[in-house]
């Protein structure tokens, strides 16, 4: 199997970003266009199945008929390889596959600095991890056999990005969507509530800072990477400007856009689709019940004064301006 597909190249899509960026929506939009193959958050495959998450389709993932035939065919695939090389389905774990679960502070530091996954993980393990995502993505394209659709991974990872991108295996196009940095402090905020910390900023200075080295990180990989293959775009004017963002996108991509994905009363709108994702945030839950796409800016409402000063005072709104100005240059870092 290694010797006959190894060097063919596979379509991927991959929407880079902070979380509660609005990744999940954006992928499960994408996914109702023709030649699109919706994977969600791969990164969580063999964690969330371990969880018999819900699928898009209702079903818990592990009743979803369509998961277990894509299993089925995907381990008759991997039947002759060692089975610690592929994902694995049939004695799922928890934490599966997260090779950055044990990491100690100093190499991730480096591997942080520099951007290179080889400083920090060894050659095998890396060439492990890319060809076992590698052959999973081919297994898909193959149940369906087409090789010319493209996967759409919505992992948001970039340390994923960085792994799968040094590799020359996958034609990546790069979605970047980012997201006022204050709306991800009170998303946390609301999730891992702190009293005492809440209330005398340290959670508002902490998070800041974290989502500016996250930021800084990510702007210096799109640097780097093809311009021509880089889509820039902000969670505001996604949710604002919806029709145009997906059209324009869809140009990009150079994959058909249907308008009637978007007209809430079609038949063809994006939720009634046929899409079985099961790694993603709550949107994933109320897939058949998602409405008008409006921008949530809840933030404006739940944040302090104290809480938006301190986020100004970290250099936060530096930040958010030097993502706007990203995000007006679309497809291109000048």
């Amino acid at each position: 199997m290694h010797k006959k597909v190894i060097n063919e190249k596979i379509n991927l899509i991959y929407i880079l970003g902070t979380g509660f960026c609005g990744s999940t929506l954006l992928s499960l939009i994408l996914g109702a266009q023709k030649g699109v193959l919706n994977l969600g958050e791969v990164w969580a495959l063999e964690e969330d199945y371990y969880r018999n998450r819900l699928c898009t389709c209702g079903k818990n993932v592990r009743q979803c008929s369509y998961w277990q035939s894509i299993i089925k065919f995907y381990d008759t695939t991997i039947k002759h390889e060692k089975i610690d090389d592929f994902f694995d389905f049939n004695n799922p774990k928890e934490k599966a596959g997260l090779i950055f679960s044990k990491i100690n502070y100093k190499h991730r530091l480096l591997h942080n600095l520099t951007c290179n996954p080889y400083y920090i993980f060894s050659k095998r393990n890396i060439i492990k991890y890319i060809n076992k995502n590698y052959f999973f993505f081919l297994s898909n394209l193959d149940y369906y056999n087409d090789r010319n659709i493209y996967i759409l991974d919505a992992s948001k990872s970039l340390d994923r990005l960085m792994i799968l991108n040094s590799s020359n295996l996958f034609n990546i196009l790069l979605i970047f969507i980012s997201r006022n940095g204050m709306s991800l402090i009170d998303s946390f905020m609301r999730r891992h509530s702190h009293k005492i910390y809440d209330k005398i900023g340290v959670t508002s200075c902490t998070k800041t800072i974290r989502w500016e080295f996250e930021i800084v990180r990510y702007l210096r990989l799109m640097e780097k990477f093809p311009r021509d293959k880089l889509y820039i775009l902000s969670y505001e004017d996604f949710t604002t400007n919806t029709v145009t963002v997906i059209e324009e996108l869809c140009e990009f991509l150079n994959i058909p856009y249907n308008p009637k994905t978007l007209f809430q009363t079609s038949s063809h709108y994006f939720s009634n689709s046929e899409q079985h994702v099961f790694t993603g945030n709550e949107l994933i839950a109320k897939f058949r019940n998602i409405g008008e796409i409006k921008p949530t800016d809840l933030w404006k409402l739940n944040l302090t004064r104290w809480d938006k000063f301190l986020f100004r005072i970290c250099g936060g709104d530096i930040m958010n301006n030097r993502l706007n100005r990203l995000g007006n240059k679309k497809s291109a870092i000048i």
